[in-house]
Formats: structure tokens, C-alpha cells, sequence
């Protein structure tokens, strides 16, 4: 390891000692898909969590995926699109670029827009979960959120 590779490790080192300090969750593995519910937002619901829902923007043409997508992956030679995204939740074998998306889906979501997709019906929670087991992806910078709605506890693998 060359000393600059040396001296970026013990900067990142430094700073995750310091959002640990500062109450950031530590990346925790994320619970089996069986502890999670199987289940959409009812209508009112959804609404309520997602307040400028539109129908016609749903499933594989979620407008909080793309939106995700363009923002996070404008340097992709090829950025993941929604309907890309609806795919790779539901691929039995995920692809390199299906778990490239999905985990940078986990990486760089916020818990927000993770409740938003749920509300515009691109996945479960369990189907989420299921998706990232499938993909390798069971840590990244929002499991811990995710970890908080499990609703079988006695289902997480723990």
C-alpha cells in the first residue's frame, strides 16, 4: 500500500470514528427478507407518505427511482433507469449490473425516498430485501433504516 493510499484510509477511518460519535448508524447487516412485510401502501396511505404521488408514475416507471438514478449515476456511461431497477428487484440470478444498481440504490437513497418507492408500488419491503439478499448488497448506508420495519423479529437471522 502506498503512502497515499495509506493516509486516505486513516482519513476515512477518522471520519467514520466521527460519524459513529456523532450517532450515524454503522452499516448493519440487513435482516432476511422473511422479517420484512409483504405488502403495498394502502391508497390512503401512500398518499400520505407521498403527498405529489401520481398513478401514472408508478411500479417500473417510478418517478423517485429515476429521479434517484439521474442524480446519484449521471457518471454511469450508462445510467440504470426505473424500469431497470423494477427488473433487477425481481431477477432470481441478479446481473453485475443489476446488483450495481441495486446497490446503489441502497447506498445512495435516502429513508425517504425509500418509503416513496414503496408507495409508488416498485417494491415490499420484503421484495427489497430479498432483492439486495439475492445481490450480495446486505449492508449499505440505509440497512439500519431498513432493519427498523422489520415486522417478524423473529425472522431477521439474527
Amino acid at each position: 500500500m502506498d503512502l497515499g493510499a495509506r493516509e486516505r484510509m486513516a482519513a476515512w477511518a477518522a471520519g467514520a470514528r466521527r460519524r459513529l460519535e456523532a450517532g450515524t448508524r454503522p452499516h448493519e447487516p440487513l435482516a432476511l427478507p422473511g422479517a420484512f412485510g409483504d405488502w403495498h401502501l394502502t391508497e390512503d396511505r401512500a398518499q400520505r407518505v407521498h403527498p405529489t404521488l401520481d398513478r401514472r408514475h408508478v411500479r417500473e416507471r417510478s418517478r423517485v427511482i429515476a429521479a434517484r438514478f439521474t442524480s446519484s449515476c449521471a457518471g454511469w456511461k450508462r445510467p440504470p433507469t426505473a424500469q431497470e431497477f423494477y427488473v433487477a428487484v425481481r431477477a432470481g440470478a441478479p446481473t453485475d449490473r443489476e446488483r450495481d444498481i441495486l446497490e446503489a440504490w441502497i447506498m445512495e437513497t435516502t429513508p425517504d425516498e425509500i418509503v416513496s418507492a414503496w408507495a409508488e408500488k416498485v417494491y415490499t419491503l420484503r421484495e427489497l430485501a430479498a432483492a439486495l439478499h439475492r445481490a450480495g448488497v446486505t449492508r449499505g448506508r440505509w440497512t439500519w433504516k431498513l432493519n427498523r420495519w422489520v415486522e417478524n423479529p423473529e425472522a431477521t437471522g439474527r
